[in-house]
């Protein structure tokens, strides 16, 4: 299997395979050259899909333990990916750049946390990113000890407060996908 490393807000992932993100900039390919999921082959979406099985998996079977604060975010997750560090991130109910405003306040962070968990090897992470335009989006960080090891980002995750809402909104973003194929 080919290694191929990926960054993704500041987190440098190792994988065995290659996975959509928005903000994904690939050593072997150029974030240019990227694939857009419609353009996917049909084994490129393969692995896609088993990736996100394995989330969905995780996100099913694992006990997950709620988070309040950006405090409760492991060290390694916020050294590993930057766009998750305590200047980052504000807590929930917290000033941030909010969307539309003008000027922006570059002294406030850039995304707010809408919802934090973790199990004994997976993070979750869902914001609201905040400056021109709002967008919501979910990170799922599979980590090994003190070491963020995968992630799968998703952008669209609207109101995401619970596993449930997470696992509802990959279901229902799956399931529109493979009509649009």
């Amino acid at each position: 299997m080919k290694m191929k490393i990926v960054f993704f807000l500041g987190l440098v992932i190792i994988s065995g395979f290659t996975h959509r993100a928005c903000c994904q900039v690939s050593k072997t390919q150029s974030a240019d050259k990227q694939k857009s999921p419609k353009n996917e082959t049909g084994k490129n979406r393969t692995v896609l899909d088993k990736k996100l099985d394995f989330f969905v998996e995780k996100l099913r079977k694992e006990q997950f333990t709620i988070l309040k604060s950006k405090k409760d975010i492991p060290d390694f997750i916020k050294v590993q990916m930057p766009g998750f560090n305590d200047s980052s991130l504000a807590d929930p109910g917290e000033k941030y750049q909010e969307p539309g405003v003008e000027p922006i306040d570059s002294t406030l962070p850039g995304r707010r946390i809408v919802f934090l968990a973790k199990s004994k090897n997976i993070f979750v992470i869902a914001y609201v990113k905040g400056g021109a335009k709002a967008s919501d989006h979910i990170a799922l960080i599979q980590y090994k000890g003190d070491a963020a090891v995968d992630v799968l980002p998703r952008v669209g995750c609207h109101n995401c407060k619970s596993v449930k809402a997470i696992m509802r909104f990959i279901n229902v973003d799956r399931e529109k996908k493979k009509k649009e194929e």
